[in-house]
């Protein structure tokens, strides 16, 4: 078990439309999505997220995906 404590070390994160198009990737810590598109604001519907993280756990680097969804109301 890990707490709020972690130390992240690295992050990359992406998000994709429903029909599997990237429409954001970030490397950065923390990981922030404004919902936009190409300078646009994104429809309202659902999203997938996709975060792979880097933590150090008492001096070892450790890796960590994690899938969900998000839903954008305007």
């Amino acid at each position: 078990s890990y707490g709020p404590d972690l130390d992240v070390t690295g992050m990359q994160g992406a998000i994709f439309d429903r029909w599997g198009n990237l429409v954001f990737s970030s490397q950065d810590i923390p990981f922030v999505w404004e919902g936009m598109f190409n300078d646009k604001e994104v429809m309202p519907g659902v999203y997938v997220v996709m975060l792979t993280y880097l933590f150090n756990n008492n001096g070892v680097i450790r890796s960590r995906s994690i899938t969900g969804d998000l839903t954008v109301i305007r």
